[in-house]
């Protein structure tokens, strides 16, 4: 209500409160002062969220500058200082609806969002500073209406948000949340359309001042809203956010841990201290990147969850981080990450990202432009490398199934020379790429995985020596030591790896394990029953596909010195037709089980109709070896088998060393844990 004082006539905006009624220095004696509730809860915020994201120290912070601005409009009624109060009030929704936006594990829009963002709040306050105190009534409705505006369009986000919600405590704080906005809305729509009523209440009272309570009704929303949308964003990064209330007034949101958490959903932090250095240690990395829909799932699905190549056409693209632990001859964790992802984000800690990462394979799909896919390429391999230069990078040129041979090569050629250059020009020429076509389609996947699998095996040298040896010494023409769970073979000898002998190798794993699950004995047949059921694709059910492998696994793990036949194996020498594959020669297989004493692994043998013979022998209970040999060579099969035997012989004592290793370190820090337990207990009887 008009009325002079200490700050002459008002210029701004006045509202229903009697000007000057308290103080002869404050115009809106009770909106000023409840205007410091804006404050309390805005630094309140930045106090207790710190670990959080800039964004929201940023809007907790507009908060309370919008409280000072309100402070300074209400006690002085000058349109100046009002500018102070609504030009924040602006900013502080504007970044209130990229808080609501981007709020996902990875960055939804490009830099394009924020900066539209900023050019919106700009164009607002220079009308608003346009209309000046001349043309009131125009800057209030430009106010009005951009505010109004803003805050729809952050409604209709956190709408988006709560039917995404499922803890029910966090859904009712959201209601409340409402419930306070809609009252506090509806006390400023009576304080500034009835004011004359407000001011001649019936029997003497005093007007209510619904403005002010306004200010704490819009403190207290603002604080939740931002207070829940932390809790949110917490929550997609799998940070597992708890609600927690300070002096059992003051809620806030900690989290359980202050870095990034796996998506996958499973407790294991993607790099947090929850892992023990030796867990890691037994546990190489392996990262698939690339951009949106280039094939990262199907590869992954297929190669360690055994899906059908057609079936992944109905994958939904990745929105968050997924994380398998690959159990088998070498464990492992395969991680695969949403395209949409953007490492450079500071909510990202690319030292926890890549400072532990054995491969890095970034898929390029071949069939779409590429150009968006090599610049990201080359910017993951620069930050990658100068973290940890000792990532091996791998280029899956990928979806190769639908070119033609020239157009690959060409494809590959193009790829591969402006990777090349680009990495020059940065000053990274030593970096060393490895580039692959693969298609899920075909074997060409599983030969390119193998190769990069390889180079995470410190024992490979050893490994390729000793089938150097065992093929030199046995006229075997190639030996493939294959993880079976996978069908990824580990190695090989030095000789080069022609793709048709891997996908016969590779075919001879699935025919002796679908004969062995047919005719072998009762009990095998029983253990054999659940790969003969539909495959989950979680590799936590992994155990079901397990069992499919477990026909080369005797009862004392594949040791040698089972008391049980094989299944899939006779005591007697048998033949079995299995018919006529369309990459192979007329195939006459002969399913050979040779009984010597305490020897009962896996033993297979496919004569071939060109001359070619496939030998398996089950190494241990992740491993077969299988090799390729000409028939007349195969004529001194004793000796082969004993050359064998001699190989497995040497692979037990290769990785006996690193099992000694591993159990000298457990005992180590058993020890000395037993001391520090042993010092507790005394400290706490010395005090007694």
């Amino acid at each position: 209500m008009a009325s002079s004082g200490y700050w002459g006539p008002p210029t701004a905006s006045d509202w229903c409160e009697s000007n000057y009624e308290i103080s002869y220095y404050v115009a809106e004696f009770f909106n000023s002062l409840s205007s410091i509730s804006m404050i309390v809860v805005g630094l309140a915020g930045i106090y207790l969220h710190s670990s959080f994201e800039k964004r929201f120290l940023l809007t907790f912070g507009s908060i309370a500058v919008v409280g000072l601005g309100s402070i300074a409009f209400h006690g002085t009624l000058l349109f100046p200082l009002q500018m102070l109060d609504e030009v924040p009030m602006v900013y502080s929704i504007l970044s209130l609806a990229y808080c609501c936006i981007e709020d996902r594990s990875y960055r939804r829009y490009g830099a394009w969002f924020p900066v539209s963002i900023a050019l919106y709040g700009l164009l607002t306050t220079l009308v608003m500073l346009f209309a000046g105190p001349g043309n009131h009534l125009l800057e209030f409705v430009v106010f009005q209406s951009s505010f109004a505006f803003c805050v729809l369009f952050v409604m209709s986000n956190i709408i988006k948000i709560y039917s995404g919600i499922e803890d029910r405590a966090i859904k009712q704080m959201w209601m409340v949340t409402l419930l306070i906005a809609l009252s506090s809305y509806s006390l400023w729509n009576v304080d500034f359309r009835m004011c004359d009523v407000m001011q001649n209440l019936p029997l003497g009272l005093w007007n209510p001042q619904l403005h002010a309570v306004w200010h704490v009704g819009a403190s207290v929303t603002s604080y939740l809203v931002t207070l829940l949308l932390c809790y949110n964003r917490a929550e997609n990064l799998g940070r597992k956010p708890v609600m927690e209330w300070k002096w059992r007034m003051l809620p806030f949101v900690v989290v359980k841990h202050d870095k990034f958490y796996s998506d996958y959903g499973d407790n294991d932090p993607i790099y947090g201290d929850d892992l023990a250095d030796e867990d890691r240690e037994s546990r190489p990395r392996l990262m698939l990147m690339g951009l949106r829909r280039s094939g990262k799932s199907s590869i992954q699905r297929v190669v360690f969850h055994k899906m059908s190549p057609t079936e992944t056409l109905f994958l939904e693209s990745t929105s968050k981080i997924n994380k398998d632990n690959i159990h088998s001859f070498i464990d492992f964790q395969v991680w695969d990450f949403p395209g949409q992802m953007d490492f450079f984000d500071s909510t990202f800690d690319t030292t926890a990202i890549f400072g532990e990462v054995g491969a890095l394979v970034f898929v390029i799909d071949s069939q779409d432009d590429y150009m968006e896919a090599l610049a990201r390429l080359h910017s993951t391999v620069v930050a990658a490398y100068r973290v940890n230069p000792n990532i091996t990078f791998e280029v899956f040129i990928h979806k190769v199934d639908g070119l033609s041979e020239d157009y690959k090569i060409d494809t590959q050629r193009d790829i591969q020379q402006t990777t090349t250059d680009e990495l020059a020009d940065a000053g990274l020429e030593n970096v060393q790429l490895a580039f692959y076509l693969t298609s899920i389609y075909d074997h060409s996947i599983f030969e390119a995985f193998s190769k990069v699998i390889q180079k995470l095996i410190p024992q490979l040298p050893t490994l390729e020596n000793l089938l150097n040896i065992l093929c030199a010494n046995s006229g075997i023409e190639k030996a493939f030591l294959f993880d079976v769970i996978s069908k990824i073979y580990i190695a090989t000898d030095s000789s080069p790896v022609d793709s048709q002998s891997y996908e016969i190798c590779s075919d001879m794993i699935d025919v002796i394990i679908d004969i062995s699950s047919i005719y072998g004995r009762a009990a095998i047949g029983a253990k054999s029953q659940g790969y003969l059921e539909d495959q989950q694709d979680d590799q936590d059910n992994w155990s079901q596909n397990q069992g499919r492998h477990d026909d080369f696994e005797d009862s004392n793990g594949g040791n040698g010195n089972g008391n049980h036949q094989r299944s899939g194996t006779n005591e007697n020498y048998s033949q079995a037709v299995v018919g006529r594959g369309s990459r192979t020669p007329s195939l006459s297989n002969q399913s050979t089980q040779q009984q010597t004493a305490g020897n009962h692994e896996a033993f297979s043998v496919i004569k071939m109709g060109n001359g070619t013979v496939l030998y398996l022998r089950e190494v241990n209970k992740y491993l077969a070896l299988i090799c390729l040999l000409r028939a007349e060579t195969f004529e001194k099969q004793g000796l082969i088998d004993y050359n064998v035997h001699c190989f497995k012989e040497a692979m037990d004592q290769v990785f006996e060393l690193k099992r000694a290793e591993r159990t000298r370190r457990e005992m180590e820090a058993n020890q000395l844990l037993q001391q520090q337990q042993q010092q507790l207990h005394k400290g706490m009887y010395g005090h007694g």
